[in-house]
């Protein structure tokens, strides 16, 4: 068995433990002082700072990814932040040093939910396929629970 199946076993048996999330709640009921938005007809909100900061975003490469092929970047260190304004973008772009996360296949990249990440185009167009997995630390506020897509039940936060 390689390294690279290995991994990818363990996030398998990992996402099926329900101890992986997508980092989306869907409500079970509305809720007040959430911001929400319905996306392919499943109700979303954005997570409270306090769950972001209690997670870890896993990124597993499939396929080589490179500066080329519009690899992820990243602003180091902005997730000390909280969440940032549309009006902090810009000076946090300007005062920090833009990180290229170059992976090759099989490799991974973790980072905190909050960091500030973009992604070019590709001037190389090829496959750049990802497994994302965000994990969350923490539960979630009552009357919220993990969404794990389309024909799967949803995760109660553990208590």
């Amino acid at each position: 068995m390689t390294t690279d199946t290995a991994i990818l076993e363990a996030l398998i048996a990992a996402i099926f433990r329900g101890r992986w999330w997508d980092g989306r709640f869907r409500l079970s009921h509305p809720k007040q002082g959430f911001n929400s938005q319905m996306k392919a007809g499943v109700q979303n909100v954005q997570p409270p700072v306090v769950i972001l900061e209690n997670m870890l975003a896993v990124c597993v490469h499939l396929d080589d990814c490179h500066e080329r092929n519009g690899a992820l970047r990243v602003l180091p260190g902005t997730h000390r932040s909280g969440r940032l304004t549309a009006e902090q973008v810009e000076p946090a772009q300007q005062a920090g040093s833009t990180v290229t996360c170059s992976v090759g296949h099989g490799g991974a990249v973790l980072l905190k939910p909050l960091t500030l990440h973009a992604s070019s185009a590709a001037v190389e167009p090829s496959h750049r396929r990802v497994i994302h997995i965000d994990y969350a630390a923490c539960p979630l506020p009552s009357g919220l629970a993990w969404f794990a897509g389309p024909n799967r039940h949803l995760y109660n936060s553990p208590k």
